[in-house]
C-alpha cells in the first residue's frame, strides 16, 4: 500500500518538491543500509526523476538495480538496467551498465545472453583495465555452458591481472585451472538417458543420476503394487487387486520416470555449483 500511495499521490508531484537529488540520494542509502530494498529502489527512482544529468541517471538506475538484486527481484533489476542509454556515458558508467546487465543475466541463469554482454565489453571497450575485470565473470560462464577451454583461458586472463608476484600469480593459475582438468571436469547426466533407464527398469534412472535409495525406493513401491495385483488375483479379488495394485504400481512407475529425468538434472546442477564454489573460493583466497 505504501509503494501504490507514492506512486499516485506523491510521484506526481516530486517535480514541487523542495528536497534535492542529493537529500533523496542520501536517503536511499540509508535505506539500503537498512536493508530497505524497496524504499531505498523508489528513493533512486525519484533520484533519476529529478535529475537532468544523463551519467547520473545511469548511476541512480544502477544502484536502484542493485537494491533488487538484494531481494533477487531479477526481473525489475534487468528493467532498470535496460531504461539505460549508453550513448554519451562515460567509459567507466558504460562498463559499469553492461558489467551488471552481464551480471543479471548471469544470476537469472540466461548464460548465453550473459556471456554476449561481457563479450561486447571485451571487444568494444578501450580501457584494459576495465576488460581485465570481466575475465572471472566469463570464466564462471563458460563453466555454466560447459566451455571448458574457454573457461580455463578466462581464469588465466584473470590470474595475470591480479596484483601478486609471478610466482603467486603462477601457483594461483595451476590452482584453479586444475579444476578444469579432464580427470575433474563434472560427469555429465543424460536426463533423457535416466528417464528411458526408468522406463525399462523402474529405479534405473534413479541409479544413474547417483541417487540410490531414490532408485531402491521406486523399485521397491512398484514391485509392492504388482505384489499386491499379482496377490489380488491369487485370491480372486480381481477388482480390489486390480484397482489398489496396479493403482500403486501405476503412479510410482509414471512418477519414477519423471523423477528420474530431475534428479539428473539436479545432479548436473549440483556439480556445476560444486566447481563453481571452488572457483569462487580460489579468488576469495586471493
Amino acid at each position: 500500500m505504501t509503494t501504490v500511495f507514492w506512486l499516485t499521490c506523491i510521484f506526481h508531484c516530486v517535480g514541487f518538491s523542495t528536497s534535492n537529488v542529493s537529500d533523496y540520494e542520501h536517503e536511499a542509502r540509508i535505506a539500503a543500509q537498512a536493508n530497505k530494498y524497496k524504499d531505498a529502489a523508489l528513493l533512486y527512482e525519484r533520484c533519476v526523476f529529478l535529475s537532468t544529468e544523463t551519467e547520473k541517471q545511469a548511476e541512480f538506475l544502477i544502484e536502484k538495480a542493485k537494491c533488487y538484486w538484494a531481494i533477487n527481484d531479477f526481473e525489475r533489476s534487468l528493467s532498470a538496467l535496460k531504461r539505460i542509454t549508453t550513448y554519451n556515458l562515460s567509459d567507466s558508467t558504460r562498463f559499469e551498465t553492461e558489467y551488471c546487465l552481464a551480471s543479471n543475466h548471469y544470476m537469472q541463469g540466461n548464460y548465453q545472453n550473459a556471456l554476449a554482454e561481457l563479450q561486447q565489453i571485451q571487444a568494444f571497450t578501450s580501457d584494459i583495465n576495465l576488460v581485465e575485470k570481466t575475465h572471472f565473470l566469463a570464466g564462471l560462464t563458460f563453466i555454466q555452458l560447459k566451455e571448458w577451454q574457454k573457461a580455463k583461458l578466462q581464469f588465466v586472463s584473470w590470474a595475470n591481472t591480479l596484483d601478486e608476484t609471478d610466482s603467486i600469480k603462477s601457483v594461483i593459475t595451476t590452482e584453479i585451472t586444475s579444476l578444469l582438468m579432464e580427470e575433474n571436469l563434472p560427469k555429465y547426466k543424460n536426463p533423457e538417458t535416466a528417464k528411458i533407464l526408468s522406463m525399462y527398469l523402474p529405479g534405473a534412472g534413479q541409479l544413474y543420476s547417483g541417487f540410490f535409495w531414490e532408485g531402491a525406493a521406486s523399485l521397491t513401491f512398484q514391485l509392492a503394487g504388482l505384489a499386491i495385483l499379482g496377490y489380488g488375483i491369487y485370491s480372486q479379488y480381481y477388482v480390489t487387486g486390480g484397482v489398489v495394485g496396479f493403482g500403486i504400481f501405476q503412479r510410482f512407475y509414471s512418477g519414477g520416470v519423471k523423477r528420474a529425468q530431475f534428479l539428473a538434472e539436479k545432479r548436473n546442477f549440483r556439480n556445476i555449483k560444486t566447481l563453481i564454489e571452488k572457483a569462487e573460493e580460489v579468488k576469495r583466497k586471493h
